[in-house]
């Protein structure tokens, strides 16, 4: 074998057991995170569940009663929307005249950041002296435990802020596009988990808590209200002060997801938009060599033909089964994460890994030099450091 072929292999054979490595450990973490012994939590401050929303889809209000439904002794729960005309105020107004525990924010037009950051802020001053500040989403229904479960790390002065992640599931009979999101989303939790457990870094927007002090001295609200993002930009005043996030491996939150492959590429263009404006050494330091050499091992059995054919030797010679040997990777590392929570179709997330990965090459090349989203309806222009310098809202979709 030329020492070039020599040197692919090894690429293909490292960037393997890297990627095993990674799966193995997000799911050893998993594992014992479910079959722990749950202890007593006694740690139940006084907390505001923040959820922004828009919109009013079938499970909203099934969503929001699970909330009310969570086994904690004293929380309230806010929600905050950009308009009285939301879709889903009747909703809220009618768990709030059930509940007394239900408080509706109209937040008013974002103009400076992102609406759901705009709708957070507006959440937070109307929580009051709470101790502890809970973000959620409202696109899925918690576990009775998930408060405490978010709440329990923070009793230790050394986390900061407690997270939990979203797990894709694919809807029943949908196409490519479920099996597309689902896969890139497996893989940002793995290695979500990986960073998170070795750095104390990383979070996500969808489930998260932090004490109210913290978010004060971290001056977050500053942050968000020139921002589009809220996860990426919290991340960002940890590591600025040296502190950590912990995530909550119980917490995993199952959500459908989306179907169209045209969606799936924009969601996670939009992510990798995202990571590049807030956090540009992740996307230029870890994202780069590792999509590109991959890319470059996957299409190598073809530069080896090419090789052969024109400098002599052999397909073998020239390394062609690095390309194998990594796709055959791919594989075992998805068979090993699509055991960290319920998916469907098991074996086309397995024998799929490959296309998935190839999905996942072309929308980080597609994110190079883009300072631009698209998310709910509005586009947002970003600064080369991620602030927000314009948006503007398709007033069709009101």
């Amino acid at each position: 074998m030329t020492t070039l072929g020599v040197i692919i292999v090894c690429l293909a054979g490292g960037l393997t057991l890297v990627e095993w490595m990674v799966a193995m450990a997000t799911w050893i973490r998993r594992r014992v995170a479910l079959r722990q012994w749950r202890e007593e939590r006694g740690f139940t401050p006084c907390c505001a569940v923040i959820i922004p929303t828009k919109g009013g889809d079938g499970n909203l209000e099934r969503n929001l009663r699970a909330h009310l439904r969570m086994d904690y002794p004293d929380f309230h729960l806010i929600l905050a929307v950009e308009s009285a005309d939301d879709e889903g105020v009747p909703v809220i107004r009618k768990l709030m005249e059930e509940d007394g525990r239900v408080k509706l924010i109209v937040a008013g037009l974002a103009t400076t950041c992102s609406q759901q950051n705009h709708n957070m802020i507006a959440g937070v001053m109307a929580a009051g002296d709470v101790e502890v500040l809970a973000f959620a989403d409202n696109d899925y229904a918690p576990a009775k435990d998930w408060l405490r479960d978010m709440v329990n790390p923070l009793s230790s002065s050394r986390v900061t802020v407690s997270s939990g992640y979203r797990w894709v599931v694919a809807p029943e009979k949908a196409g490519a596009g479920a099996s597309v999101h689902v896969a890139v989303n497996m893989m940002m939790y793995a290695h979500f988990s990986v960073v998170n457990l070795m750095l104390g870094r990383a979070l996500w927007g969808g489930a998260f808590a932090l004490r109210r002090q913290d978010y004060l001295a971290l001056k977050v609200e500053d942050r968000w209200r020139v921002s589009v993002s809220d996860d990426m930009t919290l991340s960002a005043a940890l590591v600025e002060h040296g502190r950590r996030s912990h995530l909550v491996a119980r917490v995993l939150v199952e959500s459908e997801g989306i179907a169209r492959p045209r969606e799936a590429r924009a969601w996670y263009g939009r992510q990798l938009t995202i990571v590049r404006a807030y956090d540009y050494g992740t996307w230029i330091g870890l994202m780069a060599p590792g999509y590109l050499g991959t890319g470059l091992v996957m299409l190598w059995p073809l530069v080896a033909c090419f090789l052969a054919t024109g400098l002599g030797g052999t397909w073998w010679q020239w390394g062609g089964v690095a390309g194998l040997i990594f796709v055959a990777g791919e594989m075992v590392t998805a068979l090993i994460l699509t055991s960290c929570g319920q998916t469907r179709r098991r074996w086309v997330q397995v024998v799929g890994a490959p296309v998935w990965r190839l999905f996942e090459i072309a929308a980080w090349l597609g994110s190079a030099g883009r300072r631009a989203i698209t998310w709910a309806g509005v586009d947002y222009q970003m600064d080369r450091r991620g602030k927000v310098i314009g948006l503007e809202r398709d007033t069709s979709m009101k």
